[in-house]
């Protein structure tokens, strides 16, 4: 399945396909790679009945380059964008090494703004833990490259990636950073990730947060989780 209502309806897919191929995890984690990620990941917390978190992401971009030179996350790792050969990245260091310092800077400063306080996830919360890392959708793997940075040092029981779509090369960039993985969609030529909603309502971030915060309480007050504990 290629196209969706919303990414409401992508997380519910989502979330009966992980279920019906483990649904055994003892401490499942939802970690949200954007803003849609957190409208899908909220489907797959409540499905799980798991805790929430967000990884705000900027891209890092230089004059004259029409891909992105690296990604910065809210959790103040960098990664440089993995398409550039070693070669060509140290061409790029060399002739761009003031601006791209600079360029970081600026995206570091702009997540602190973004994200305040409440953005920050605490590893030592996510040890021994499944982690299930959740986009919208996936056109390079730059975001998953950022959070996967993040977890090394993090003892996971286990890395889960689930997205409704994402081009061939990502799904194989996925198999190599992931235990398992959940994609509804592999597609060969990527439009911009709205062209897969019919509703593209998102929230801001300040929204997005408060829903990430929130989540134990939206599943724990659904009506049939009530249900099935009586």
């Amino acid at each position: 399945m290629h196209y969706f209502k919303d990414r409401k309806q992508a997380g519910e897919l989502l979330v009966e396909r992980i279920k019906k191929y483990n649904p055994k995890y003892t401490k499942p984690t939802v970690i949200a790679l954007d803003e849609g990620g957190v409208l899908a990941g909220v489907e797959i917390a409540k499905g799980l009945h798991a805790p929430m978190y967000m990884l705000t992401t900027e891209d890092v971009d230089l004059p004259g380059e029409n891909t992105s030179v690296g990604i910065a996350s809210s959790e103040g790792n960098f990664i440089y964008n993995s398409v550039y050969s070693s070669g060509q990245l140290d061409e790029l260091k060399g002739d761009y090494r003031q601006i791209i310092d600079q360029e970081q800077f600026k995206a570091f400063q702009k997540l602190n703004r973004i994200i305040g306080k409440d953005g920050l996830i605490k590893k030592s919360l996510l040890k021994k833990h499944e982690i299930i890392l959740v986009s919208d959708g996936l056109k390079d793997p730059m975001k998953l490259e950022v959070a996967a940075d993040f977890l090394k040092p993090i003892d996971a029981e286990k890395l889960i990636i689930a997205t409704p779509i994402a081009t061939v090369d990502v799904v194989d960039k996925m198999h190599l950073l992931a235990d398992e993985v959940y994609c509804l969609g592999v597609i060969e030529s990527y439009f911009l990730v709205d062209h897969y909603y019919q509703n593209n309502n998102l929230p801001d971030h300040k929204t997005a947060v408060k829903m990430v915060k929130n989540i134990v309480f939206s599943w724990q007050s659904d009506p049939k989780n009530i249900t099935q504990k009586a």
